[in-house]
């Protein structure tokens, strides 16, 4: 069993040059299912990064 890479949102802003609210925007659309940890933690898995 593999563990899955956790990234938090702002993580993937930086990588892919969005911002934040874009990522906030894709979740809405449901183009993005983020794996939540905590309350305030939004993190999406490496597969979800594509």
């Amino acid at each position: 069993m593999s563990e899955e890479r956790l990234f938090t949102i702002s993580d993937l802003a930086r990588d892919f040059d969005i911002t934040l609210r874009t990522i906030r925007f894709y979740e809405e659309q449901g183009l993005i299912e983020p794996q939540r940890e905590a309350a305030s933690a939004c993190l999406p898995t490496a597969t979800a990064r594509g």
